[in-house]
């Protein structure tokens, strides 16, 4: 019994520190072996732009309207009509307008049969007034009596005056009615096509405190504009000149295209939120959009033509790093640190070569993005570059080490994030700002 005692207390240690060592093992191997998905750098176009969304229009649209109430007589135009400057194209009721005007005749020629009345009274006045003057002189006539014709003058002198502006009043008036009578027949402004006819015959038509709209006119729908709603966030960077392109629900397979034509100042607040309203100019010469369609348009803001491209997965990955690696990767990064220090501290060094490269170097880890990459041990290796424009799949690399084909990390395997939970949990990020 001691001897079997004795080999248990022997044996178990032994089997206990076997079993962890084999554990540690097996959790090593399993932390090392990480597979990570890449993808090589390639070269192609991108396109920076913003999208929103608007309707068509066209350029220029007049509603044409009634100056004067009555009942619509004949209509000249319909739906869809094309129309010519100055063309009939709907009348009102004419006999009352016709009736007023030759009220406003006869009042006017009594006015003018009042004025030479008038004027007969003040031409004899005149003559009685000079006759008056010649006998007071001779002693013939009384004060009283050339004081009398005297007034006689002066009264007749403004009967003329007051028929004159009576006269003047009857022929505005006349006037009046003759404009009335012009403007119960409706004549298209423009050169156009009919989109909208809002009254038929028969109908009566109300002007009393604005023009009640009859017809609306679109100028020309060979030429449109999208009036579109850009977000505030994003109007900073639409410019007139810039490209657009754009697709409606009617025609889903087809990409119309324009150019931002005017970026509209005033803001246009709804539910709290700002927009701003671009126009942008396209051609239609098929005719196949109309007004009041829907429009999804994107705005290129910016264009770069064959570059290199860096996938975006890449730009927010997290390799999971251990302490020992972390800290063998921060040394590593620190070789030029020493010179840096130097530089800020001001002490004059002799020049050596490559502390121009290395200075570029340094500007790329402090303003430019990170990706990572596989060394010749399978481990992530971080490589800084410059980036220009991004779309919604790449980043455009101005100034940096990579090259085409090269193999960048995009995530892991199994993982559903380009970010690595493990790299967060360690507290590791990427060197320099992510972008």
């Amino acid at each position: 019994m001691k001897k079997k005692t004795l080999s248990l207390f022997i044996i178990l240690p032994i089997v206990v520190a076997a079993f962890a060592v084999g554990y540690a093992l097996l959790n090593t191997r399993g932390a090392s072996a990480v597979n990570y998905r890449t993808e090589p750098l390639t070269r192609g176009d991108i396109q920076a732009t913003v999208v929103a969304t608007g309707s068509l229009n066209a350029i220029t649209t007049v509603e044409v309207g009634s100056q004067v109430s009555g009942r619509i007589a004949e209509l000249y135009a319909d739906f869809n009509s094309p129309v010519k400057e100055g063309q009939v194209i709907a009348e009102l009721e004419q006999s009352i307008f016709i009736t007023r005007v030759k009220q406003n005749e006869a009042n006017y020629r009594s006015a003018v049969a009042a004025l030479e009345k008038s004027q007969v009274n003040e031409n004899n006045a005149r003559k009685s007034l000079e006759r008056s003057e010649e006998l007071f002189q001779r002693g013939l006539v009384s004060p009283e009596e050339r004081e009398k014709a005297e007034e006689l003058h002066l009264s007749s002198q403004a009967d003329v005056k007051a028929n004159q502006a009576r006269l003047e009043q009857a022929q505005a008036q006349l006037d009046t009615s003759q404009v009335d009578l012009e403007h119960t027949v409706i004549k298209s402004p423009i050169d156009g096509i009919v989109i909208s006819r809002n009254v038929n015959v028969g109908q009566t038509v109300a002007a009393s405190f604005q023009a009640p709209v009859l017809f609306v006119i679109a100028e020309d729908l060979r030429k449109m504009q999208v009036n579109c709603s850009v977000d505030e966030a994003d109007i900073g960077k639409v410019k007139e000149g810039q490209r657009a392109k754009f697709t409606v629900d009617a025609f889903p397979d087809d990409t119309f295209y324009g150019t931002v034509t005017q970026v509209r100042f005033s803001p246009v607040e709804l539910q709290n939120v700002i927009t701003y309203d671009s126009i942008i100019e396209v051609e239609n010469p098929e005719l196949k959009l109309k007004p009041g369609m829907t429009a999804t348009v994107t705005i290129i803001v910016a264009e770069s033509k064959d570059v290199l491209m860096v996938p975006n997965q890449a730009l927010g990955f997290n390799p999971p790093m251990s302490r020992e690696q972390m800290a063998s990767l921060m040394q590593g990064m620190r070789g030029e640190r020493p010179q840096e220090r130097e530089e800020a501290a001001g002490q004059e060094r002799p020049a050596r070569q490559g502390d121009e490269a290395r200075r570029a170097r340094m500007a790329l880890r402090e303003s430019g993005s990170t990706v990572w990459t596989l060394n010749e041990k399978n481990e992530p290796v971080p490589i800084f570059f410059l980036p220009g424009i991004k779309d919604y799949n790449y980043t455009e690399v101005r100034r940096g080490d990579l090259k085409e084909g090269q193999l960048i990390i995009i995530g892991m395997e199994g993982s559903s994030n380009t970010d690595s939970d493990e790299g967060r949990r360690r507290g590791f990020m990427p060197f320099g700002p992510r972008r």
